[in-house]
């Protein structure tokens, strides 16, 4: 009975607990969406947004995409020296 009961609760447990580690919906990023008609620069939807905090964010972006286009291009040379050390190995 005390076993049943135990695994009763914890299985409740578990299950309202999975919802706050799961994933967000697609709707969580509405905000952030660029062809969103809600797209706001990551303010909300009634935060009138100056010129100043546009370029800003379009700074921001732009930066990101260089870092993750720079961090492609070194796993990629990195895999190619690794790949051209161990070739001859076999």
């Amino acid at each position: 009975m005390k076993a049943s009961l135990f695994s009763l609760l914890a299985a409740a447990a578990l299950f309202t607990s999975s919802a706050s580690f799961a994933a967000e919906g697609p709707y969580g990023h509405r905000y952030d969406d660029r062809n969103s008609k809600d797209f706001n620069y990551g303010y909300v939807r009634n935060h009138r947004v100056t010129a100043q905090e546009r370029a800003r964010w379009e700074a921001q972006q732009r930066e990101a995409q260089l870092q993750l286009r720079e961090a492609k291009l070194r796993e990629a040379q990195q895999r190619a020296q690794w790949e051209a050390a161990h070739r001859n190995r076999r």
